[in-house]
């Protein structure tokens, strides 16, 4: 396998939960082709109080030498498996420091759980990867906790609401499926209507239901044209179109489709027809239950005249 990403940070809070990401990046990432950078980050804010054992500088003094230990056997377990590895091991804000840190080495991506256990030398996690994904310039790879690791990579799901800001993430996701000969299934899911929504577009029920038809057919004709994309690569490709709410339908869609990975954009454009893209992203990062990987889009500008 080919590849994708060779650099990687990997931000560690000392907990087991965090540690599920390596399963998961074996199928993105060659051990033998990729550096990973172990980032572990001590917020002294926590431990402001002290204990009635230890004093707040030997607290301090205490949970850095045992971070060193811990990150230093993650590094050990790693270089085993074939990784090359380095280890970051800073004080501060644990988001920012973890973006800070990807920038400074230059990598390609980040990787880490959403869920973990709050404590003595913990994040809470799923705040930080929340934080992480709207600092982060750079793809960010997160899973859940309860994730399990299904082998080699053969299906990717790829929700798509119309927008050029949205097929961003393609790319990436034809990286991953050539790199390792998976499919992608398409997805195209148009907005249900509600009743309000109906009588403030619509003049009769026949009027709505006659549009719905029609953005059916367009996404339909929309999700072949950007698949011959894909057949030009020698990508095995689906689509689906269905009807719904966005981040539900594409939840759903991992399951009932066998989704190893979802590969989306974190911005889109709103609209008849078209999602808040940024908005979705949230909700399937909670409900997916599947790896997510989020391509940081970029808004279009408007052409000059």
């Amino acid at each position: 396998m080919k590849a994708v990403y060779r650099s990687i940070v990997v931000p560690l809070d000392g907990s087991p939960l965090a540690e599920q990401v390596f399963g998961h990046l074996k199928r993105i990432a060659p051990p033998a082709e990729t550096e990973l950078h172990l980032v572990g980050v001590l917020e002294a804010w926590r431990y402001a109080v002290g204990t009635p054992d230890l004093a707040m500088a030997d607290l301090i003094t205490y949970l850095r030498s045992d971070q060193q230990s811990y990150l230093a056997k993650q590094s050990q377990c790693l270089q085993q498996q074939g990784y090359r590895v380095q280890i970051h091991q800073r004080e501060g804000d644990a988001a920012l420091t973890i973006v800070n840190v990807a920038k400074q080495v230059g990598a390609q991506l980040i990787a880490m759980t959403t869920h973990g256990r709050s404590g003595m030398r913990r994040w809470t996690l799923g705040s930080v990867a929340e934080r992480v994904i709207h600092a982060a310039p750079l793809p960010v790879l997160l899973v859940r906790d309860e994730t399990v690791t299904n082998g080699t990579l053969k299906r990717i799901l790829v929700p798509l609401d119309g927008s050029p800001v949205a097929e961003q993430a393609l790319s990436t996701a034809m990286e991953l499926a050539t790199a390792t000969r998976a499919s992608i299934l398409l997805l195209h899911v148009i907005q249900a209507l509600d009743p309000t929504n109906q009588r403030m577009l619509f003049h009769t029920k026949a009027e709505a239901e006659s549009a719905l038809q029609q953005w059916t057919a367009d996404g339909e004709k929309y999700l072949e044209s950007v698949g011959q994309r894909l057949f030009q690569q020698g990508i095995d490709y689906d689509v689906r179109v269905r009807t719904g709410d966005p981040d539900r339908v594409i939840c759903a869609t991992t399951i009932d489709a066998a989704i190893d990975i979802v590969v989306m954009g974190t911005h889109g454009r709103t609209g008849i027809g078209r999602w808040v893209y940024g908005s979705v992203a949230n909700k399937v990062l909670r409900g997916v239950s599947c790896p997510l990987l989020l391509i940081h889009s970029h808004e279009e500008k408007p052409a000059s005249t």
